[in-house]
């Protein structure tokens, strides 16, 4: 079971993220911005963080930066997110997959798939699995 970060200042996008990887059994962690995102991934070492480019405060391309200028951190695989316009030349080479928005639920099991590949699919989501950030202040 791996360790997920799903970062979207739309509660509604990284709720139905968190759903489909608690699916496959992950343990998922949910944060609205930049900064808690950061926090997470100082206090968790996820494997994999899906990220929105476009928040407040600490957008997306800030935080990519910042995580792989961490030495702590420099190895998480980390997947970028918009319905806007992409500028990968602000994380290039850092990052390591795209998801253009709106996405199909297909697009993020694959996802899944390919970065945990021995990980198994179960019949329902776990919720309970999710910690919100938001929720734990």
């Amino acid at each position: 079971m791996a360790k997920i970060l799903v970062v979207d200042d739309e509660l509604e996008i990284a709720n139905l993220i968190a759903e489909v990887a608690s699916d496959y059994n992950h343990t998922v962690f949910v944060a609205l911005n930049g900064n808690q995102a950061f926090e997470i991934c100082m206090r968790e070492k996820p494997q994999l963080v899906i990220s929105d480019i476009s928040m407040p405060g600490l957008d997306g391309y800030g935080l990519t930066q910042k995580i792989k200028a961490d030495p702590e951190l420099s190895g998480l695989k980390l997947v970028l997110m918009t319905a806007g316009f992409f500028r990968p030349e602000l994380v290039e080479g850092i990052y390591d997959g795209f998801i253009k928005k709106p996405f199909e639920i297909e697009e993020i099991e694959v996802l899944l798939e390919d970065t945990f590949p021995l990980k198994t699919h179960s019949s329902r989501p776990s919720l309970e699995k999710i910690e919100y950030l938001s929720q734990s202040r």
